[in-house]
């Protein structure tokens, strides 16, 4: 009975066994789909007319400032869900930088969203825009003060039981310049990145 008794706690056993290890096994190879189907929203730092639009702000046939609007590509190979975006500054900001107290990212708790969808494989949207005043360029080229601005995406990648997706970014203005009496002349706009943790994606967001 004893021998019995053994032999079947042992089938028990490896039967448990065998189980977990499919199990296991099928995480794996889910989790190996999804993140090779899933969505990944990235933010292009780089200025220029094809990234970040830096372009004249006018009203009435007179130069503002400029304005910035950041752009949002999904290098993944399937499609977002309910893609929210949200860009906003600029906001003024003295060294050092790596001050977190310094930085905002919150939106408004009256914003509205109209939920997105950024299709696969290089799909782009672009948001904002960050209006920068005449006076805020005055600023930054006398070196009194200088701005950053930041964005955020939420999206869900399709897939059943994953978790909100994020993706952050935060840069600082540098320098700035535009033509007043030439407003087709370029602005010129240079950044440099916020302190690193201020630039995340997914379960990094939820650590700052």
């Amino acid at each position: 009975m004893k021998t019995a008794s053994a032999q079947t706690e042992r089938a028990l056993a490896d039967a448990t066994s065998a189980a977990n290890r499919a199990e296991e096994a099928n995480k794996i190879a889910s989790q190996t789909l999804i993140a090779s189907e899933r969505p990944y929203v990235f933010h292009h730092q780089a200025f220029g007319p094809s990234v970040n639009e830096a372009a004249p702000w006018r009203e009435r046939n007179k130069t503002l400032g400029l304005t910035i609007t950041p752009l949002w590509s999904n290098l993944g190979n399937g499609p977002t869900s309910n893609l929210r975006i949200y860009v906003a500054g600029p906001h003024p900001i003295t060294p050092p930088f790596e001050d977190a107290a310094k930085y905002d990212f919150s939106a408004p708790k009256d914003t509205a969203f109209t939920p997105l969808v950024l299709g696969p494989r290089g799909d782009q949207v672009h948001g904002g825009p960050v209006p920068i005043s005449l006076d805020q360029i005055n600023d930054i080229r006398l070196l009194k003060r200088t701005y950053y601005f930041f964005g955020w995406a939420e999206y869900n990648d399709g897939f059943p039981e994953t978790p909100i997706r994020r993706t952050r970014f935060c840069e600082i203005i540098t320098y700035a310049d535009i033509n007043v009496r030439h407003p087709n002349v370029p602005p010129q706009v240079a950044t440099i990145f916020c302190p690193v943790r201020y630039q995340c994606v997914d379960e990094q967001c939820d650590k700052n």
